[in-house]
């Protein structure tokens, strides 16, 4: 420390001398001591003072040292450094011996306003935090009941309640309670500081709770509204801190906190008349704005506030000349706009049109508010004709490149896209989406521009909705600079996982997707995905709308993506699953065990891979793939295979036409009896008879050394004997999905497979199935089971013994 710190004549405002007349009570030392005068010129000097037994001399000493550190940072720091928090700490302990009553009270408002002023400094020092401090302010905020006293040391209890354990021995100490309590005292310095203090404590959780609990929201409400200004800020800075807790807002709604501010903004905003003049001390907007938006983040007190004229008294104070008034309005203008029930006071008391003017206001500040509001409220679809007879959009773009506003200004140009007419308007402007997408691209590799790279991509993902803008983008490479973009960043940007996702609603977009990496990036991002990520959402988007196209839907399923996707087990998870497998049908039936009658496989080669790998491998490999002498060879079914058209030729001549259907309601008309039995029957055709007896070893024999020669075998090359039941139900699958019959398959255990299909059920009665133990249900229709192993096939009853045994056995 420089010396002239420790020089009281340098600091401007402490005394450079002390004079005092020594005690009597040390006569014991002389007889008879005359009136000294001390000449003292530096701190350390005083400081060894503190230690004498004359408690007027201590005073003087502790007026002196207060003075000294309200000037400076660097002073309160020095003293701090030469242990006077201790010194003063250990006075209060432990008074001079032959100090009344009358002098310890001044003593002890003489200590705590030098507390008080020496603990004024931030970031705390280890001397703020030593218990013994805190434990000594706590015992006289407790204890002491003089309002000097009270109101330094609550001062100080400010000052090194900053410290989280220090606000966690507070509440733990029972201070909270103290606090509520003095904040009702009449006292106005007291009061004052007591919530000066509650304004610290409220930064941490516990001690918020703890502050509802014993009644401090009512003593803040109180103080919004007293008649002190330095009360009224602390008590709103207080209550916006509050309200970050929704039992919080909860109790403040108990209490009318949202109706008692409301009033109080519309009453200190108001305009003297000749019977109601201005109040001499007028609450402050801004911190009143901020307190009252922090309570309507509660959608009851928000839709409360529907009818009142504080939208009116809002939008009055936009036109004021203040930029910190503008900006605290509009600021509160879009926690108003989030209900729709208040979207019609804001437009009708020309709040929407003040915060288009705000855009064209010279302040960056004012710009971004105006445009942060009109993202919230340009988002409400009651507002649509609003906006297309406004130039909200000309305006936004005029403020796009201005560096200090881009982030708000292009959120507010997204909420514009979500119309179509703006849309239109982007499509004829093929440079203003090269620049949209530059934006989005370029800015994720600075840190501090990745929020401006989310909200250009947010701006593409609206515009994405149109097909027009689809297409532009798309010539414009969207795909492949997106997704560079995306994995650029860690975490990514969950914007341009949005963007990337509906911009794939275009074909090309999704032919563009796999060639430019797309499967390999979202491989990647879900293997380090968490459900509680809101770009794990937007990238299963992706999956689910790039897999529209077959070969992605391919790629994905050879690369583990249904087992990462069943893995976050999230909605947007299982959704991405179910499109990706309704696009891969055997991926489908090797992860759900079932293909439903809609699910259709004449479209492309049907194969069942019997492993538990985590992926799915592609036809390609499994037809490249080495023989495998231990596990059984994958078939693989072709719709155009000649065996197989051969058998829908023959199919279609015997069954004639078959009246289309596209739902199971429409199933039973047809599906008959006789139409399942002739599939059966072309099953047997194509497979030859289900083998028995020493026919069954044969055909299980040549299977085996099948297997040895060949990992993928064709319809045509099953040896005689050899199709297991699974075999013969994808095979009837296949077939009965060719001729338009309306028809599941389902893998139960110890590879047994069956099918399903929905009959009438008068098709059923009076056919030799329900006989005893195979009761057909009640009902207009019921669900069947096709026996593929009896010559010439079976329509069983689902739930009925023999079909127990068919699909158990």
């Amino acid at each position: 420390m420089p010396s002239a710190a420790n020089n009281l004549s340098s600091s401007t405002g402490a005394a450079a001398l002390l004079s005092t007349t020594t005690s009597s009570h040390v006569a014991s030392l002389v007889d008879k001591v005359d009136q000294v005068v001390l000449q003292v010129g530096d701190v350390h000097s005083l400081l060894l003072l503190l230690k004498s037994p004359d408690v007027a001399l201590c005073c003087s000493v502790l007026d002196t040292i207060t003075k000294y550190a309200l000037d400076s940072k660097q002073h309160r720091e020095y003293l701090q450094d030469q242990d006077l928090l201790t010194m003063l700490v250990g006075i209060l302990a432990k008074p001079p011996a032959l100090c009344d009553a009358a002098q310890f009270l001044t003593l002890k408002k003489h200590v705590t306003a030098c507390l008080a002023a020496t603990t004024n400094v931030e970031p705390m020092t280890p001397a703020m935090r030593h218990p013994s401090l805190v434990a000594a302010l706590l015992n006289l905020a407790q204890t002491e009941d003089n309002v000097e006293v009270l109101d330094e040391t609550w001062t100080a209890l400010a000052h090194v309640a900053r410290e989280y354990g220090t606000k966690n021995t507070i509440r733990q100490a029972n201070g909270i309670k103290t606090l509520v309590a003095h904040m009702a005292l009449p006292d106005p310095d007291v009061r004052r500081s007591a919530t000066q203090a509650l304004v610290v404590l409220a930064d941490d959780f516990a001690c918020r709770s703890e502050i509802r609990q014993l009644g401090g929201l009512s003593a803040l409400l109180d103080g919004s509204a007293s008649e002190y200004p330095e009360i009224q800020d602390l008590a709103l800075t207080g209550l916006s801190k509050m309200a970050q807790d929704s039992a919080c807002r909860v109790e403040l709604r108990k209490l009318n906190g949202h109706k008692k501010l409301a009033d109080l903004l519309v009453a200190a905003t108001a305009a003297p008349t000749g019977t109601t003049p201005a109040p001499a001390t007028a609450t402050p907007a801004g911190p009143l704005l901020a307190a009252l938006a922090s309570l309507l983040a509660d959608a009851d007190m928000n839709s409360a506030m529907a009818g009142t004229s504080v939208a009116e008294t809002v939008s009055k104070l936009l036109g004021k000349e203040d930029a910190k008034t503008k900006r605290a309005a509009a600021q509160f203008l879009g926690t108003l706009g989030r209900v729709e029930a208040n979207q019609a006071s804001i437009r009708e008391t020309g709040g929407f049109t003040a915060l288009l003017n705000g855009l064209s206001h010279p302040d960056p500040a004012v710009v971004a508010a105006s445009a942060s509001a009109l993202h919230v409220i340009l988002a409400q679809d009651s507002n649509e004709p609003e906006i297309l007879k406004s130039n909200v959009y000309d305006l936004l773009l005029q403020r796009m490149n201005d560096q200090d506003v881009r982030e708000p200004v292009l959120l507010a140009l997204s909420s514009c896209f979500l119309y179509s007419k703006p849309r239109a308007r982007a499509r004829i402007n093929p440079p203003g989406l090269a620049d949209l997408l530059r934006t989005a691209t370029a800015s994720v590799t600075d840190p501090s521009t990745i929020p401006v790279a989310s909200a250009a991509a947010t701006c593409l993902a609206h515009l994405s909705d149109d097909e027009g803008c689809r297409q532009e983008l798309v010539r414009q490479d969207a795909v492949a600079a997106l997704l560079q973009a995306l994995q650029a960043t860690t975490p990514p940007v969950a914007a341009i996982a949005l963007a990337l996702a509906k911009l794939m609603q275009e074909p090309a977009a999704r032919t563009a997707f796999k060639p430019a990496g797309g499967v390999d990036v979202t491989v990647k991002l879900l293997a380090t995905a968490d459900a509680k990520h809101e770009w794990t959402t937007n990238v299963c988007a992706m999956v689910a709308s790039a897999s529209r196209l077959a070969d992605c839907a391919q790629a994905f399923c050879s690369t583990g993506t249904p087992t990462q996707l069943h893995a976050l087990h999230t909605p947007a998870a299982l959704t991405a699953l179910d499109t990706l497998l309704d696009h891969h049908l055997p991926a489908r039936y090797w992860s759900r065990r079932r293909l439903d009658a809609h699910h259709r496989t004449h479209n492309a080669p049907f194969y069942d891979y019997p492993s538990t790998a985590t992926d799915f491998p592609s036809l390609e490999s499994i037809r490249t793939l080495p023989p495998d002498p231990r596990r059984a060879p994958t078939l693989l079914i072709d719709p155009a295979s000649p065996v197989i058209r051969s058998a829908v030729t023959q199919l279609t001549a015997e069954l004639g036409t078959v009246p289309v259907c596209n739902s199971a309601l429409t199933a039973p008309s047809v599906n008959t009896p006789s139409r399942l039995l002739a599939v059966a029957r072309a099953v047997t055709a194509v497979l030859g008879p289900a083998a028995e007896g020493g026919t069954a070893v044969a055909g299980a024999l040549a299977a085996i050394q099948l297997a040895k020669r060949r990992h993928a075998i064709d319809v045509a090359d099953v040896p005689p004997g050899a199709a297991s039941t699974a075999h013969r139900a994808m095979v009837f699958k296949v077939l009965a999905d060719a001729v338009g019959l309306w028809a599941g398959l389902v893998k139960g255990e110890y590879g047994r497979c069956w099918n399903t299909a929905v009959v009438d059920r008068a098709s059923v009665e009076g056919n030799g199935v329900e006989r005893e133990g195979n009761v057909v249900p009640s009902g207009e229709r019921v669900t069947v089971v096709v026996d593929l192993e009896t010559p010439g096939g079976k329509v069983l009853v689902y739930g009925s013994v023999e079909a127990k045994r068919y699909t158990r056995l």
